[in-house]
């Protein structure tokens, strides 16, 4: 491939597809090795998930039982993943926090203006590399 953007969601944090820290870390750096495997390190951009928020008239969690403390801690793993292996990091997290109105009423879901978002933010890294 001409250029590899791994970002993985807040599916991962979901009870149904968490077992842990460890065998998230585990599986990640598995599918990141095997495109540096193809030798095309110099292609790959890891991103960390998107935001996530309450759903609009629900404060008591988020929707679809995703899990905001897990998720932050894989965006930590991600910043220092890339961070350790000299790989570009775009902070997907960082570029949705505090913009709830990109979001569809489920909070998890971003809308036309926040897919935009991340469009625009993923963009100028890919046309680099094209």
């Amino acid at each position: 491939p001409d250029v590899v953007i791994i970002m993985l969601g807040a599916n991962d944090t979901k009870p149904q597809n968490w077992t842990s820290l460890e065998e998230f870390t585990e599986s990640y750096r598995q599918l990141v090795a095997s495109y540096i495997d193809l030798e095309c390190r110099r292609e790959i951009k890891l991103c960390t998930p998107a935001s996530i928020y309450h759903m609009r008239g629900r404060s008591d969690g988020y929707a679809f039982d995703i899990d905001d403390e897990k998720l932050q801690q894989v965006c930590c793993f991600v910043r220092r993943f890339a961070d350790e292996n000299q790989l570009e990091l775009i902070d997907i997290h960082e570029i949705t926090s505090g913009h709830r109105d990109w979001y569809e009423p489920d909070g998890v879901h971003p809308n036309k203006k926040g897919a935009h978002a991340i469009a625009a933010s993923v963009f100028p890294w890919i046309a680099d590399d094209i």
